[in-house]
C-alpha cells in the first residue's frame, strides 16, 4: 500500500519541524523555534486528518488511496 499525499505532507512537516527545533536561535532570519512548533502543530493536524480519511475509507469499503 502506498502512502497517501496527506501522509507524505505530514512526514515532511515533521521532518522540517524537528530540524527547526534543533536550532533554538533564529536561523536565516526566522525564529526557528517558533517555526518548528508551528510545523509540529501542522503535522499533528495532518495526522488526525489523514487518520480520519483512512478509517472513513476503510469503513466505506474503499481501497486505500482511491476516493
Amino acid at each position: 500500500m502506498s502512502a497517501s499525499p496527506l501522509g507524505k505532507a505530514k512526514t515532511l512537516a515533521q521532518n522540517v519541524a524537528i530540524g527547526a527545533l534543533l536550532f533554538p536561535d533564529p536561523t536565516l532570519g526566522l525564529p526557528a523555534h517558533g517555526v518548528g512548533l508551528t510545523l509540529l502543530g501542522l503535522a499533528t493536524a495532518l495526522t488526525l486528518w489523514s487518520g480520519y480519511v483512512y478509517f472513513a475509507e476503510y469503513f466505506r469499503g474503499i481501497p486505500a488511496g482511491r476516493t
